[in-house]
């Protein structure tokens, strides 16, 4: 039988974190998102996704700049530990039951044992290739719990295996000892993408930090009143623009929707959101993935008038017609949500889809603008 006694800390946490990054109701551009998925779904994300939780990790951390109230406890900490060990992500694995056991020992209480603790990390550790390190965790775990038979017989593979190797100029190993266990730190699997590093760091909040390496460009981005190349309807009320990024162009409006379109967008999407899927690259059908944990719901102009008029407002800005776009879709990335890196536009990805273009019998164009509206703006997590 699984023990769900621990999904009582995290619904405790769910309040906190919701108030944390839904606070701030503001007008600023740009995808709607709001009212968190079920908690046990997104709960059950959140540990699948341990691999992402990790790199935002540093949230709680006041060395980012960001505060909050609402810290991992062991048992939380363990419990990602054990998940990532279980789908044989051992890299993710050790650093958090090391979290586990730094915060154990430090004296903060806890449900899951050391003992527990120890013996997931030191076969995590084997697995990461550091034999040494993996014999001490399992000493310290041997000596907390002599009957352990895993331990037992663990230690003796390990060691059989060390005095197979070259003989290096090390101490030998001393008996275990109760100081606290030193933590260890290794590479990143080899199938790891650089890119991701980027992705993890945004998701901290870290991206006006990295900005700064960048003085030159950013002395090149500017703001303005844009009307849209002399639109009559933005003549009087042109929109507040902000250069974010000169190559690719990305740009920032200000107060392009006002609280009460939001709030009616929010009304519209709400018994509309479902599950948020992707095109599996094998079959072509829409299925659902780990790597996107969302709702979404699309509207259309025929659905409200607002729809009509933030539609109108988008090509008065652009000049472009949204009668080639896509409809406006509402994402809710409640807690536990992500979409990891991808390439957001289409391509053709086989014979058929390109004969099928060639006589007219489906059009597929590469995207050339995306516009983005942000119901909530938030001091942290803004991956």
């Amino acid at each position: 039988v699984q023990d769900h006694s621990y999904l009582e800390k995290y619904e405790q946490l769910i309040p906190i974190l919701e108030h944390f990054t839904l606070k701030q109701t503001t007008n600023l551009t740009p995808k709607v998102q709001t009212w968190p998925m079920s908690s046990s779904h997104n709960l059950q994300f959140t540990e699948q996704n341990h691999s992402t939780a990790w790199s935002v990790f540093n949230w709680i951390n006041p060395s980012s700049g960001m505060h909050s109230n609402a810290l991992l406890t062991v048992d939380d900490c363990f419990d990602m530990g054990k998940t990532a060990y279980n789908e044989a992500d051992y890299y993710h694995a050790v650093l958090w039951l090391q979290q586990a056991l730094k915060q154990l020992d430090t004296g903060e209480e806890a449900v899951v044992s050391k003992a527990d603790i120890l013996d997931y990390l030191s076969y995590s550790v084997y697995q990461m290739g550091d034999l040494p390190r993996a014999i001490e965790l399992t000493r310290r775990l041997v000596a907390i719990d002599s009957s352990h038979q895993r331990a037992g017989g663990n230690l003796r593979y390990f060691e059989r295996l060390l005095s197979k190797q070259p003989q290096r100029d090390e101490p030998e190993y001393q008996p275990a000892s109760e100081e606290p266990i030193q933590l260890g730190t290794y590479s990143r699997p080899k199938d790891h993408l650089p890119e991701r590093e980027a992705y993890e760091a945004l998701c901290r909040g870290e991206g006006l930090q990295m900005l700064t390496f960048f003085t030159a460009r950013r002395s090149r981005l500017f703001c303005r009143y844009q009307d849209g190349y002399r639109n009559p309807h933005l003549l009087l009320k042109p929109m507040k623009e902000e250069d974010e990024w000169d190559s690719p162009h990305i740009v920032r409006y200000l107060d392009f929707l006002s609280h009460e379109e939001i709030e009616k967008i929010k009304a519209l999407a709400k018994p509309r959101l479902a599950r948020a899927t992707v095109r599996d690259p094998k079959t072509g059908v829409l299925t659902t993935a780990n790597y996107r944990v969302s709702k979404s719901a699309w509207l259309e102009a025929e659905d409200d008038p607002v729809i009509d008029r933030v539609n109108q407002r988008i090509q008065d800005l652009t000049g472009l017609t949204v009668d080639t776009a896509e409809l406006l879709q509402v994402a809710n990335y409640g807690v536990g949500g992500q979409y990891e890196p991808h390439y957001d536009f289409s391509r053709v990805s086989s014979r058929y889809d390109f004969i099928s273009i060639l006589i007219g019998r489906k059009s597929i164009h590469n995207k050339q603008y995306e516009f983005c509206f942000y119901s909530t703006n938030t001091d942290s997590l803004e991956g």
